[in-house]
């Protein structure tokens, strides 16, 4: 099970709820998970209610090792307390949890351009973790130009885009709300994972479980002495990425010239 981020097209969508479900929801599948919560300011709400949601023996300071006191961006919350954020603690926090877990979701902090430091963004720890993003869009007027913005920014870090989760922030719809998903499924090539109503207090995993294992390397079987390979194909994202796998038509081919045949397996 791989770890990822979650972030948002802005603050107040949704990151810390959807990212809550998450956790609560591989528990109950019976997967060891947890919340990442790198920086928080203002208050350690975000933090607590991810402990909530995961291992309850977890401290704030292990799911949240940077807290500054100021609601702003995480730079100018440090520099009101002539501090920094500082990353390598935020690692090591990071590393601890994943040697517990089988799973951590690491929540953003703001949106994906949030400063944390001096010619640092959030995007750039995010490129350090080297972690597949799951984006939580905000259902509501201006989402489709927020969510293109940041999905192509996640591609020019050169992360993979895991997913994303629309999330209904009003229980009244308007034009924009109805029309938002099938604008975001047209101008870009991310799967879309979910799409929660507001007040939803679960979340189905078989959809982020299939694309999470879509993105695994491939699984190779042996069928005697003769390879029968197996190749993961995603359902959610149509087969159109393959990662750490080799292309369909490169086994067929290499299965026509060896004599034996080629599984494709929708997992």
């Amino acid at each position: 099970m791989r770890n990822f981020i979650v972030t948002g097209t802005d603050t107040e969508v949704g990151k810390t709820y959807v990212s809550c479900l998450i956790v609560k929801s591989l528990r109950e599948a019976g997967i060891n998970a947890a919340g990442f919560k790198p920086v928080a300011c203002g208050d350690r709400q975000d933090a607590r209610l991810l402990r909530e949601a995961g291992p309850k023996d977890l401290t704030l300071d292990e799911l949240n090792p940077v807290f500054l006191r100021n609601a702003t961006c995480p730079y100018v919350a440090a520099r009101l307390e002539n501090t920094k954020v500082d990353e390598k603690v935020i690692l090591r926090a990071y590393d601890a949890l994943s040697a517990a877990h089988e799973c951590v979701v690491v929540e953003g902090v703001g949106g994906w351009e949030v400063p944390i430091g001096p010619g640092r963004n959030f995007s750039d720890m995010a490129a350090d973790f080297k972690l597949p993003v799951l984006l939580v869009i905000g259902n509501k007027l201006g989402a489709i130009n927020h969510a293109l913005l940041t999905l192509n920014a996640i591609k020019e870090r050169g992360l993979e885009c895991l997913g994303i989760v629309f999330n209904n922030v009003k229980d009244e719809w308007d034009t924009a709300c109805v029309t938002n998903r099938s604008m975001v499924e047209e101008f870009s090539d991310a799967p879309i994972l979910g799409e929660l109503i507001h007040g939803q207090d679960y979340m189905d995993m078989d959809v982020l479980l299939e694309r999470l294992h879509c993105l695994e390397e491939s699984v190779w079987r042996m069928n005697g002495t003769i390879p029968k390979t197996l190749v993961r194909y995603c359902r959610i994202c149509g087969g159109k990425q393959r990662y750490g796998g080799i292309s369909m038509s490169v086994l067929e081919r290499m299965g026509k010239a060896f004599g034996f045949p080629v599984e494709k397996a929708l997992f």
